[in-house]
């Protein structure tokens, strides 16, 4: 079953509803495939006698609303691309094999009920859940080597990238944001939890960050973070897109902002965001889609 047909399944299949998107006010066709997963159609699935319209693989940071995914959702809709939505829990995180079942379903996904280009977007801990779909993937080639040719290109948004000490850091700010002293605390606990479970957390951590830089897909790569982000330590950041470049010679665009709020770059600076992104998609070939938007609300 293809992903046009997909979006047509009875209701008793799959539940669909009609959502209206915040920012410009574009109709989408949303189809829940499971708890993991969402599908919003911007499009029709063709473009005319070109094929199938290229998907979006959008992974949000933890805890994302419907109303901020949008706003990233809608970079898309409105460059003619149709949107596939990845939803996690911090429990994948904390204990890895609980992520191993959304992987593989997402994974399984792209392969079986999907045609066409694919863009990932990753943002923050999504990049996580990312990795262990990507871990998924090489530990599968024969099965998922159609996806080889099919993924175009990457966009990295302040992906929590670092040492353990660092993570456990990041995971305080997602649980506690506004309080000091408790995300002191529970980064303490984490480190305490990683070091009592090294062999469910730290080993599959460090096979997860080896994945991401040595991923199946060698394709150009758009990185987005700030010197400030103590979520995406700059110095790893800048280490990983070294290696990209050094030992793949792949092509990876970066813009580091001094002073920029984690997962909140668009808000910060928006024309910047949005240029580099037109640049991005002309570079790997997907910048020129005809839009046919569903009618304004």
């Amino acid at each position: 079953m293809d992903f046009y047909h997909l979006l047509r399944r009875s209701a008793s299949q799959a539940r669909r509803t009609v959502h209206r998107n915040m920012a410009t006010q574009t109709n989408a066709t949303v189809t829940q495939i499971s708890k993991h997963l969402e599908v919003h159609q911007y499009h029709p699935d063709t473009i005319d006698s070109r094929g199938p319209r290229p998907t979006v693989v959008f992974l949000p940071w933890m805890n994302a609303t419907q109303s901020q995914a949008n706003r990233y959702r809608e970079l898309y809709a409105t460059r003619g691309f149709n949107v596939l939505t990845v939803w996690g829990s911090l429990s994948y995180f904390l204990w890895p094999q609980w992520a191993m079942p959304l992987a593989t379903e997402l994974a399984d996904f792209l392969k079986d009920e999907t045609r066409g280009p694919l863009l990932v977007h990753s943002m923050s801990v999504g990049a996580y859940l990312y990795a262990v779909t990507l871990s998924v993937i090489s530990d599968n080639p024969d099965k998922y080597s159609s996806l080889v040719s099919r993924v175009k290109g990457h966009v990295y948004d302040s992906i929590v990238v670092g040492t353990l000490e660092e993570m456990a850091r990041g995971v305080g700010l997602i649980v506690a944001p506004k309080s000091t002293i408790l995300q002191q605390a529970i980064s303490r606990s984490c480190l305490l939890y990683f070091a009592a479970t090294k062999q469910h957390t730290v080993l599959p951590y460090n096979r997860f960050i080896d994945v991401v830089h040595n991923s199946p897909f060698k394709t150009p790569k758009l990185c987005f973070y700030s010197r400030n982000d103590v979520m995406c330590l700059p110095e790893a950041m800048e280490r990983l897109m070294n290696h990209w470049r050094n030992d793949y010679g792949l092509d990876v665009t970066a813009m580091a902002w001094e002073n920029s709020p984690h997962a909140s770059h668009l808000r910060t600076d928006p024309e910047t965001y949005n240029s580099l992104l037109n640049e991005f998609l002309k570079k790997v070939g997907l910048d020129k889609l005809p839009l046919n938007l569903s009618s304004k609300l």
